[in-house]
């Protein structure tokens, strides 16, 4: 991995030396596994949601669902339709099953990298370009995941920068980003920077060409179609990864040249979701872990545009891990956390089933004359 989790699982293991020394020390760690030392690791990925993933979560519901409304009386209607949306949003996050079973299953972490590149589509949303772009950063130093999502962020800051009313100002902004881009890399570097032969042992690390094209089996398109055409036989790594890389830009290729010529909020989310999915489909070494990094970007985008996609994104993408769920046992828990997610998101009448069903208009306050939001006891708890 990046630089960035070696620097967390640093910190994590200072915090579980604290309570369990044992399951840290030096080379006698190998194999050490308790109830004890499995508790501490889940309160890391819990820790870890809290600080990063569920702010991001809560920042990315309020920004990408403000709606906007001339007269008094659709604003309050637009207000009570913007909690739904921003409640909706929220849950389907944090509920996101993949998430769930990966993290707290096989603690993997990817819930900081997904909060990072959240962060990251919130900073740029609010017009803070240089901010979005150390976030996306940070999110590309800790999980090489977050490639995904690079093809987005580019075209969608290029396209920003192209805005600028003047050649001179176009530049400027360019070299800006430029700037926070190699300083936020050289801080994060920096122990590997004394010679080329130690960063590119680190790189050869992040990018392990020789494991194959994909590991285990997933739903893209180079495991599917390994049953009628052996491409590991037929063509070498040296053959394969130009193509792979080839098909993965020419996919992501329309949502960049649309953020490019007309950036907006919406469409930066539709174009992580774009690229994700791309790279996802095409690239070269793909595992089941990468399939729910297509999920974050394309439940906030999807919202926008439709429910039924949001709600049928995640039970769909998490049949790409059933071999992973098999070999760990987590079939059932599969299971349990598709359902709560499809009863949860899935729209009927334009209204959410199951829990969310109990965000309905009241009649307006006699104190205020505002329509009121009720939530109920069950969804409060969840």
């Amino acid at each position: 991995y990046p630089p960035l989790s070696g620097y967390q699982s640093f910190i994590h293991g200072l915090f579980v030396r604290q309570f369990d020394p044992a399951a840290v020390e030096l080379h006698k760690s190998r194999g050490y596994e308790t109830y004890f030392s499995k508790q501490l690791m889940r309160w890391t990925v819990i820790l870890s949601d809290m600080l990063v993933f569920f702010p991001a979560a809560y920042l990315a519901s309020k920004v990408f669902s403000d709606p906007s409304a001339p007269s008094s009386k659709q604003h309050q209607l637009s207000a009570l339709q913007q909690q739904q949306t921003q409640l909706f949003v929220l849950a389907a996050m944090l509920l996101q099953p993949a998430s769930i079973l990966i993290d707290h299953g096989h603690f993997q972490y990817n819930c900081i990298s997904l909060g990072l590149a959240v962060l990251a589509a919130v900073a740029i949303a609010e017009r803070k370009d240089i901010l979005g772009s150390v976030l996306f950063c940070l999110s590309l130093n800790h999980k090489q995941m977050g490639l995904f999502y690079a093809p987005a962020f580019f075209a969608h800051l290029l396209g920003r920068c192209l805005e600028q009313p003047t050649y001179t100002k176009k530049v400027l902004a360019v070299a800006k980003l430029g700037v926070s881009v190699v300083a936020t890399f050289v801080v994060c570097w920096s122990p590997w920077l004394y010679s080329l032969e130690s960063a590119g042992q680190v790189a050869r690390r992040i990018f392990p060409a020789h494991r194959g094209l994909y590991e285990d089996y997933l739903s893209n398109f180079w495991c599917t179609t390994s049953v009628a055409v052996k491409w590991r036989q037929l063509f070498s790594t040296s053959a394969l990864m130009p193509v792979c890389a080839g098909l993965t830009i020419l996919f992501a290729l329309p949502s960049m040249v649309q953020q490019i010529r007309a950036p907006s909020k919406e469409g930066l989310l539709m174009g992580m979701a774009n690229s994700a999915f791309a790279f996802y489909m095409f690239s070269y070494q793909v595992c089941v872990v990468h399939s729910f990094a297509v999920d974050t970007p394309a439940k906030d985008g999807a919202v926008t545009f439709s429910r039924v996609v949001c709600g049928w994104a995640s039970c769909l993408l998490l049949l790409c891990l059933l071999s992973c769920k098999h070999k760990s046992k987590q079939a059932q828990c599969g299971s349990i956390c598709t359902q709560q997610t499809g009863g949860i998101c899935s729209p009927v009448d334009g209204r959410m089933q199951g829990c969310l069903n109990c965000l309905k208009q009241r009649p307006p306050s006699p104190l205020d004359n505002k329509p009121t939001l009720h939530i109920c006891m069950p969804c409060i708890m969840l």
